[in-house]
């Protein structure tokens, strides 16, 4: 009887399961190498182009009054970590170095291991609901890798309170 509920368990939380996100390297703005999926519950957006990157903007300050203020409320009901990935693949990796220049020019110190820079193959997330290197995605994963909710495009409020959900402590 035990193992029947332990499969049934399993089971449903399986179908709660979206995707799953692959394991990463990245370097973060203090070039310290971070691995994804993280150690927690974690909300991750994910641009592949400079388009994505006009919508991952739209986020930065609901991203941060939710779950990167220590002083704001969410710091009492999330428990999770947030990242911002911006992912050079195929031409674009020539433009890495240029372009980490001018996003840490344009980033707040406080953010600098927040903010990754994945350079590799775009086929490593071909695990992911992507359907479009200028739209951009955000995700909310297990430690597990798990994709327990997905979003894309600009930044809605609504959107955000479900992403955060699996973080409420």
């Amino acid at each position: 009887m035990r193992q029947l509920i332990s499969v049934i368990t399993c089971s449903l939380l399986a179908l709660n399961v979206l995707a799953q996100w692959p394991t990463i390297t990245a370097t973060d703005l203090n070039d310290n190498i971070v691995e994804l999926p993280a150690k927690k519950n974690a909300v991750i957006g994910l641009a592949f182009s400079q388009k994505a990157q006009d919508d991952l903007v739209t986020w930065l300050e609901p991203l941060y009054k939710q779950l990167l203020d220590p002083k704001g409320t969410g710091s009492w009901v999330y428990d999770g970590e947030a990242y911002l990935v911006i992912a050079f693949t195929g031409a674009k990796k020539a433009a890495l170095n240029k372009a980490r220049k001018q996003i840490k020019e344009a980033t707040d110190k406080d953010f600098y291991s927040n903010v990754l820079l994945y350079e590799g193959s775009m086929s490593e997330f071909k695990s992911l609901p992507i359907k479009d290197a200028k739209t951009f995605y955000v995700f909310t994963i297990s430690p597990f890798g798990d994709v327990l909710e997905s979003a894309s495009g600009k930044y809605r409020e609504s959107t955000l309170d479900k992403l955060c959900e699996p973080l409420e402590q």
